[in-house]
């Protein structure tokens, strides 16, 4: 956060070489008053003051407005909505020619494209077709973007972007993101919005094309891609991967040594799956133990071993520590911890960047695996902090068998679900990393404030974590 927010406030203070703008509505000793005032709530984190700040500098109407909020949003992501929904409400030509721009410009950060894109979809019409079908090519450099323009489409059902999304499947086919969660979420909006899982790009576009001027995107009940009988996937817990770029985080706390009860007999059919997780009629293969922190190795490498070759993966343990006395406060409350904490190694990390998926590889893992134990309590907050971390990785998969046990650095309390669920989704606002979430099902931990249930509140989480992050929790019985 210091770091952004130090760039933001030298590179907004050089005014050497000012920039040309057009149609500025507000004069210059508003509009710089009101740029003042929105430096000065980002550094100090006030953000209704920001937000406040924000919809008065949109009477500008102009792409100055534009770039400086798309400055403030890369600094504090926490006022994201606000910002998109200021920004839309300009509707200069100069604005939206700035806007289509900088989405095809490849010099522009990922963050700032993701701000346009999401502007022009809040614009709609032709505007936002045109800055969708811009941001999916920026998948090569900027996969980030093109996942955002994809989850909006889908969200819209733009039906004037599948040819977009089409040609977007045929370049993914046969490259070295066939397997990536981009390819996942193409299939997925073509899916949703034309109702058809066609297995290529060329059967879509040979449906596609008699039928477009005319289409109606379908409705009812969501659709996704379910893949084909030659291309399965790796599953954990009965649940498949959607990806080939994958973080496991798995919880190694001291309530992992827990024993579950045998799983329940059934008969026919149930809406709530299989014992351990996952979709009815497909049991995954499963630990003889019943100890949670044995089904989770045993599950995590059986995944492994299922990856394909191509694919790449790295895999953080964690749990949580005591801070030594005064130590909880001080310094910037949103820096990564360290992996050890009084001593204790809280985060293990097998290694800090994606691996692929070779024997070689394998065999590294579970040797890692195997000699995991369980201790101490749970920072899932600040697991899924190092996970962002880890270049390249468009999915996270975390288990858990405990709500969180966070600290807020910046008052020394106990952080809040709600707390924790913000937090999370201010860091994924600019990478777009799907979260599927695992979680053993009445997990058996005493009530606190802000959860509810026989395990303390972790499913209701989990499924919220899951659920905001594009992603799906699965049950552990």
């Amino acid at each position: 956060m210091k770091s952004t927010l130090s760039v933001l406030l030298i590179g907004l203070a050089v005014t050497a070489a000012p920039a040309v703008y057009a149609r500025p509505q507000l004069g210059s000793k508003e509009y710089n008053s009101l740029k003042k005032e929105a430096l000065r709530a980002v550094a100090t984190r006030q953000y209704g003051t920001l937000r406040s700040a924000l919809q008065s500098l949109a009477a500008d109407d102009s792409d100055r407005v534009l770039e400086l909020m798309a400055d403030l949003v890369t600094a504090a992501p926490e006022v994201f909505e606000a910002a998109v929904e200021a920004a839309a409400s300009m509707s200069s030509d100069d604005v939206t020619e700035t806007m289509q721009k900088r989405i095809e410009r490849g010099g522009t950060k990922p963050s700032e494209k993701i701000f346009y894109v999401e502007v022009a979809a809040r614009r709609g019409g032709q505007v936002a077709v045109d800055a969708l079908n811009a941001a999916m090519q920026a998948y090569k450099r900027q996969p980030q973007v093109s996942r955002a323009a994809v989850q909006l489409i889908e969200s819209q059902k733009l039906v004037k972007c599948v040819d977009g999304l089409i040609d977007l499947l045929g370049e993914l086919e046969g490259s070295r993101d066939e397997d990536s969660l981009l390819t996942t979420q193409t299939r997925d909006a073509l899916v949703g919005i034309t109702g058809e899982t066609f297995a290529t790009a060329e059967l879509y576009r040979s449906f596609w094309a008699p039928r477009k001027a005319k289409f109606r995107p379908v409705t009812g009940k969501k659709k996704s891609w379910e893949g084909t009988s030659e291309r399965k996937r790796p599953t954990f817990f009965g649940s498949e991967i959607k990806s080939n770029r994958i973080v496991f985080v798995i919880d190694v706390s001291g309530s992992m040594h827990a024993a579950d009860p045998p799983p329940r007999q059934r008969t026919g059919r149930s809406g709530r799956g299989p014992a351990t997780g996952g979709k009815d009629g497909e049991k995954p293969p499963e630990s003889t133990s019943r100890v949670r922190i044995d089904r989770a190795k045993f599950q995590l490498a059986q995944a492994i071993k299922a990856l394909p070759p191509q694919a790449k993966f790295t895999i953080l343990a964690y749990s949580g520590a005591q801070f030594p006395p005064g130590s909880a406060q001080g310094g910037d409350p949103d820096a990564l911890l360290p992996p050890k904490i009084g001593g204790f190694e809280w985060l293990q990390i097998w290694s800090n960047k994606l691996t692929t998926a070779s024997d070689r590889g394998k065999s590294s893992a579970m040797g890692w695996i195997e000699q995991l134990k369980a201790n101490g309590s749970t920072f899932t907050y600040n697991a899924l902090r190092a996970a962002f971390e880890v270049d390249g990785a468009d999915s996270i998969v975390l288990l858990s068998d405990g709500v969180p046990a966070e600290i807020d650095r910046a008052t020394g309390g106990p952080m809040t679900p709600d707390q924790i669920l913000k937090k999370i989704e201010a860091i994924n606002r600019f990478k777009r990393l799907r979260i599927d979430t695992f979680g053993f099902d009445g997990g058996g931990r005493a009530a606190i404030p802000g959860f509810g249930g026989a395990d303390g509140g972790l499913s209701e989480f989990m499924q919220d974590l899951a659920k905001q992050n594009g992603g799906a929790y699965t049950p552990i019985r």
